[in-house]
């Protein structure tokens, strides 16, 4: 959950606050689970949370990310990339469960609709952190205003072929999804 762990925590995320004075509007700053999520994804280690922050923020003005979740979703996208909320884990934290054997990757790919499928899965993701934010300010699935920073994705991998995995687009694309985007932009 998202509150300092011990003394040395707070004593970072009081230091990384004021290092992100001039860096983010009032209701980030007060918030300690957004601090939080980039002290803790580099070990509390200050000056690498306030690099990944500034390039994180660099990354979302560069591609309108805080727009994003208002951007219409192709309807075929809608359809066919499905994914629901399955519950609470044992921890507190949202479970989403996503069909990724039912995905088409490789389809839609070999359409050329790479950049398509990236920016989908980055509204997606952008969606979900934007409705756990609303489910914690209405304390939401318990009576505590305590927020969680994290949650637990289940991906269901029925139909999932081995033609798809070692498709090289469909493997490309989930390199740069995973790795660029996800890891660097959202801890």
């Amino acid at each position: 959950m998202a509150k300092p762990a011990d003394d040395s925590e707070v004593e970072v995320l009081g230091k990384f606050r004021d290092a992100c004075q001039d860096l983010l509007p009032r209701h980030q700053l007060i918030n300690d689970a957004y601090l939080l999520r980039w002290i803790r994804a580099r070990d509390r280690d200050l000056e690498k949370a306030l690099l990944m922050l500034k390039t994180s923020l660099e990354w979302r003005k560069k591609n309108n990310i805080d727009s994003i979740d208002t951007e219409p979703i192709p309807m075929d996208f809608n359809n066919f990339f499905n994914c629901h909320f399955g519950g609470i884990d044992k921890f507190g934290r949202p479970v989403i469960c996503v069909p990724f054997g039912e995905w088409d990757l490789r389809d839609m790919l070999d359409k050329g609709r790479k950049d398509e499928l990236v920016r989908f899965l980055t509204q997606a993701l952008e969606i979900l952190d934007l409705t756990m934010q609303e489910m914690y300010r209405n304390h939401f699935p318990y009576k505590t205003a305590l927020q969680h920073t994290q949650f637990t994705v289940v991906f269901d991998l029925k139909g999932f072929t081995y033609a798809k995995l070692m498709h090289k687009k469909c493997t490309y694309l989930l390199y740069c999804f995973i790795s660029l985007n996800i890891y660097k932009n959202y801890c």
